[in-house]
């Protein structure tokens, strides 16, 4: 047919170019119409993407080695990829410097009562930039890439969570953003090959 013989005409092309011939045709435009509206969202999203430097002029100021040592709180939920609540999530965290070294001591409680115990060590790399290692934790599996611009901290990193019977890897992208009274506003994303699979959204509170 002539919507067949197009279209193996623009895949071996690899051109968006249309036969001059099948112009004409009805389904012909409705494909280039459709090429046209996908390349153009394709376009924008990516013109979208967010960047810890978006931020740069926003305050207060987050700085890492002030605000992660001392005693924190975080209060969250986790979503489902449908957007439902399926938990709450407490940790309790105690941060200190090991020289420039930021070190978080974590404990982590889930609704179903599950303790976890996490340690990050965050070092500086060059300018607005640091690494975090959980150090001897088997759920994460890569170190986190960290970046801090005005009042916002970005955090992605590798996890390996429970999948019925075995396991899979997700990545995991924490926007942390600091608000009055010694508080960071924050949401995750868990994403698998670039796919929703959960969030989190919730505060850490920075007890004086």
């Amino acid at each position: 047919s002539r919507f067949y013989e197009e279209m193996r005409y623009w895949f071996k092309s690899g051109k968006i170019f249309i036969n001059e011939e099948l112009r004409g045709n009805t389904m012909t435009n409705k494909l280039k119409k459709v090429l046209i509206i996908s390349l153009g969202l394709f376009f924008f999203a990516g013109c979208a993407s967010e960047s810890v430097t978006m931020y740069s002029k926003n305050k207060p100021l987050f700085i890492p080695e002030k605000f992660l040592t001392g005693n924190l709180k975080l209060y969250a939920f986790v979503e489902n990829r449908k957007g439902f609540v399926a938990t709450d999530l407490y940790a309790d965290i105690k941060g200190f410097m090991d020289g420039n070294v930021i070190v978080l001591d974590e404990t982590i409680i889930q609704g179903n009562k599950k303790i976890q115990k996490r340690l990050w060590r965050i070092t500086p790399k060059d300018k607005g930039r640091y690494e975090g290692i959980a150090v001897g934790d088997k759920e994460v599996v890569s170190p986190a890439e960290i970046e801090v611009s005005g009042n916002a901290m970005f955090m992605i990193y590798e996890l390996k969570v429970k999948n019925g019977t075995g396991n899979v890897i997700v990545t995991v992208t924490d926007r942390f953003f600091l608000h009055r009274d010694n508080m960071l506003i924050f949401n995750s994303t868990i994403e698998k090959f670039g796919f929703n699979v959960g969030r989190l959204v919730g505060v850490m509170k920075k007890e004086k």
